[in-house]
């Protein structure tokens, strides 16, 4: 019997130091996660045998927090094993994602939102990853179905419009964002995809309606004084196309798109020195021997900050160099954009679709479409843009 007590006694002993030791961890773990001690947490954690969940929660977390991306996925693959909580699946996702492995986030993502199936967020997070590994048609299903379920979400609305332009939908583009603008009509980041957008489709008298409302906001970056200052001569505001394109190249001094505009303009408001200072500066960057290292990825630059001339130079080259089909589709879209005469978008619209593209059969089955409209009007056409 006193042996019994004895190791009843002891045994209660080792309970209350065992229980007392698990307070003591936890009271540590909880001082260090508070003051972002990550590198003690995890050496704390790492010196354990055996951790309960929490526990290898926090250790994952800690590791995730102090950039050691590759333990942090391990530990939250583990995770992912011992417990269905979406959020360690969505944190192998973000991993993937700053390692740039967008491919395998997207993955995750999807099937995420799939595995769920009504839940708009996941859907977001799919077709916003999507759209960063270039999965352009999966983009596409996932905001679809995003915004199906939620059409007053102003993020959503941006993403979905940013895929819907980068894919050449510009009218649906814009149709999106004048519904988020009229779901709010002070979403300024809205606005200024628009303005884009409007540049784009070559609605000049809405880019100056749309920018001076940024303006009178105090919200004028570059992009939209250049764009706005372009649009503004076309729409013979010669004097607040100076004042807006003088800002803009004081700050961005190599675009030959922007001295000639600024030239035009002084030329128009009766300045004809000032005009010829200014074309023949755009002359100079033009013929620019720096053009000929010009690749896709800097027409790509180029276009999406509204200077189609550079565009269509750089395309020339990087297509010389590498015959890349795709750039023949480019080539046409900004021909297409920067001129009236519409001869040539068309030859090399027809280039592209002999060249049988069928990885980008959204971009054949586009450039049909255009053929047929630019030939419905071609006789109209007459003047460059």
């Amino acid at each position: 019997m006193r042996r019994l007590f004895f190791f009843l006694s002891l045994l209660f002993c080792f309970s209350i130091l065992s229980a007392q030791e698990s307070d003591s961890l936890d009271l540590k773990i909880k001082e260090l996660s508070k003051e972002y001690r990550y590198g003690q947490l995890i050496e704390l954690l790492t010196t354990k045998e055996e951790l309960s969940l929490d526990q290898k929660a926090t250790l994952a977390d800690a590791q995730y927090k102090s950039g050691k991306y590759y333990k942090a996925l391990e530990s939250y693959k583990e995770l992912a094993r011992l417990d269905s909580n979406h959020f360690y699946r969505i944190r192998q996702a973000m991993i993937y994602s700053k390692l740039d492995n967008e491919r395998l986030a997207s993955g995750i993502y999807y099937h995420l939102a799939n595995d769920v199936g009504d839940n708009v967020y996941y859907w977001k997070l799919a077709g916003k990853s999507a759209f960063k590994s270039a999965d352009f048609n999966a983009a596409l299903r996932c905001y679809s179905i995003a915004y199906d379920m939620e059409k007053e979400d102003l993020d959503l609305i941006s993403d979905f419009a940013s895929l819907l332009q980068k894919m050449e939908f510009q009218e649906s583009a814009d149709t999106l964002l004048r519904e988020g603008l009229r779901l709010n009509p002070k979403a300024n980041f809205l606005k200024r995809q628009r303005v884009a957008i409007l540049y784009r489709l070559k609605k000049n008298k809405e880019v100056v309606e749309l920018s001076e409302e940024l303006f009178q906001d105090l919200d004028s970056n570059l992009v939209i004084q250049k764009l706005a200052g372009i649009s503004n001569y076309h729409e013979k505001n010669f004097e607040r196309s100076i004042r807006l394109l003088g800002n803009v190249v004081q700050i961005e001094t190599d675009s030959d798109v922007l001295y000639y505009y600024l030239g035009l303009s002084y030329r128009e408001a009766g300045k004809p020195a000032q005009a010829a200072q200014y074309l023949e500066k755009s002359i100079d960057l033009a013929v620019s021997n720096n053009l000929s290292n010009y690749y896709t990825q800097l027409a790509i630059s180029y276009e999406e900050d509204g200077e189609t001339a550079k565009a269509i130079k750089a395309y020339h080259i990087a297509y010389k160099d590498t015959k890349d089909k795709v750039l023949l589709y480019h080539l046409a879209r900004n021909y297409d954009i920067l001129y009236k005469d519409k001869k040539v978008a068309i030859s090399y619209y027809q280039k592209y679709l002999e060249e049988k593209d069928t990885a980008n059969e959204y971009l054949m089955n586009y450039s049909k479409y255009r053929i047929e409209e630019l030939k419905a009007s071609v006789h109209f056409e007459s003047d460059s843009f």
